[in-house]
C-alpha cells in the first residue's frame, strides 16, 4: 500500500492505493483511516520523518537520470510556474520539512470523511466485507470494467 499527492497546477489529488486480497479489506481500510487520522493527530516520529525526507532527497538525481526524466522535470518547472532554480533548492526544501508541517498539511488536506473508496473484485465478497466496515462510506455505486454505473 502507497499514498501520494498527485499535483496539478490548480488543485490534485491523494490517493492511497494497494492490493488487498478481498478476505482482510474491513482490517486493511480501518488501518488506513486510522493511520490518516493519526498523521493528523500528532507530529510524525523523528525517524519516521527522517525516512520519508531523506526517500524524497535521495530520489532527487533520478529524475535527471534519462532523457524523459529531464523533459518531465523541465515540463513541471513550465506547468507549474516554479522557477528555473526550483530544483537547485529542492532538497533543502525537503530537508526543512519538520514533523509540525507535515501535521499542519494532514489536518488540512487529508479529511477521511470527504474521501472516496474504490473496492475492485468480486461485488459479493466486498460487498460484504464493506457491510462490516463501522464507518460512514457515503452511497455505495457499482460500475463496469468500463467505469459504467451499474444499476
Amino acid at each position: 500500500v502507497g499514498s501520494g499527492f498527485q499535483f496539478q497546477r490548480v488543485s490534485g489529488t491523494f490517493t492511497i492505493s494497494g492490493s488487498i486480497r478481498t478476505d482482510v479489506t474491513v482490517p486493511a481500510l480501518k488501518e488506513i483511516f486510522k493511520e490518516i487520522k493519526a498523521i493528523s493527530a500528532k507530529p510524525m516520529l523523528t525517524q519516521e520523518l527522517e525516512k520519508a525526507r531523506n526517500a524524497q532527497i535521495l530520489s532527487l538525481p533520478a529524475r535527471f537520470e534519462t532523457n524523459s526524466g529531464m523533459s518531465a522535470s523541465m515540463a513541471n518547472i513550465f506547468a507549474y510556474d516554479l522557477g528555473l532554480d526550483y530544483y537547485n533548492g529542492l532538497a533543502n526544501r525537503f530537508a526543512a520539512v519538520t514533523a509540525k508541517d507535515t501535521q499542519t498539511v494532514a489536518k488540512k488536506y487529508l479529511k477521511p470523511e470527504s474521501m472516496i473508496v474504490v473496492g475492485v473484485g468480486d461485488k459479493n465478497k466486498i460487498q460484504q466485507q464493506l457491510k462490516r466496515l463501522n464507518m460512514k462510506l457515503g452511497q455505495v455505486e457499482y460500475r463496469d470494467a468500463d467505469g459504467n454505473i451499474l444499476k
